[in-house]
């Protein structure tokens, strides 16, 4: 999981002074593998943390906070 939150940090970081569409291009490969990676395996965390029967409401949960903060985030 550290790798994806490091690549992810690592394209936001190069992503404020971007001036060309190939260095849009090259953060866009960072914060995308960061993203997706950090994504799928915090779910599995999440929901390793349970019993099996409480599998559902875990991945609800969890999805529910991802968005209130993907949400409330940009505001901020």
């Amino acid at each position: 999981m550290y790798p994806a939150i490091i690549s992810f940090a690592i394209g936001m970081i190069v992503l404020s002074p971007a001036n060309s569409a190939a260095i849009l291009l090259i953060v866009g490969a960072f914060i995308g593998f960061g993203y997706g990676t950090y994504m799928s395996s915090s779910q599995v965390a999440a929901i390793k943390g349970v019993s099996s029967h409480r599998v559902g409401l875990a991945n609800a949960t969890f999805f529910i906070f991802t968005d209130i903060v993907l949400g409330i985030g940009p505001f901020l």
